[in-house]
């Protein structure tokens, strides 16, 4: 998801992949902190880490993290190093119908959770970001859940699922969520033309 977003500059976050720990270390310092760092091949998100400072970055070397102490990986390679994403955080209930997505709501994820307090210009934003990457990836029907930040250079999407909800409903489930929440909006379509297949979303 992140290459296609970039490859079309949508949400666009540093991020590059690299074969080696020791090509971490070099790539953090030319990032700067803080960023995420993950072993691309990880089930479950295994071995990815938020280094903060370079004590997180040792940290993470250990046995326990993500690499051995003689510095070999425990897991291996190739790594990712991505910026990480600073701001308040919403998930983004949309439905789409025949390539029109509909925004069905926009809540906060921080306590209290409920309905976002945004101005018009972020919600706006939040929205046209969303379809963005739906229309991207080819996304012509169903529901789907998206999480996006709002970081001081504007919304900027963690992750997308062709499903609704934050439990993850199957989408005939997801469907029904969705018509819970009040005031849908449209969302405007993206200038982008070139569709990527649905697994673009995953």
């Amino acid at each position: 998801m992140r290459r296609l977003l970039n490859r079309n500059g949508v949400s666009v976050v540093r991020v590059r992949e690299v074969a080696t720990y020791g090509e971490v270390g070099l790539t953090l310092r030319e990032f700067g902190l803080p960023a995420v760092v993950k072993p691309v091949n990880s089930p479950d998100g295994r071995g990815a880490a938020l280094v903060r400072t370079d004590a997180d970055l040792a940290r993470w070397a250990e046995p326990d993290g993500c690499a051995g102490s003689d510095g070999s990986a425990a897991l291996e390679g190739p790594f990712t190093v991505e910026d990480f994403l600073e701001g308040p955080e919403f998930s983004v209930e949309t439905l789409t119908v025949d390539g029109m997505h509909l925004v069905a709501g926009i809540t906060a994820t921080a306590e209290p959770v409920g309905p976002a307090p945004l101005g018009e210009l972020e919600a706006g934003a939040i929205r046209a970001t969303v379809a963005a990457l739906l229309d991207l990836a080819g996304h012509e029907s169903g529901p789907a859940h998206t999480e996006v930040v709002l970081t001081r250079t504007g919304p900027r999407i963690r992750e997308c699922r062709a499903c609704s909800g934050a439990d993850r409903d199957p989408p005939r489930a997801g469907v029904a969520a969705a018509g819970r929440i009040p005031a849908a909006h449209p969302a405007p379509r993206s200038t982008k033309s070139t569709p990527a297949p649905k697994e673009a979303l995953r």
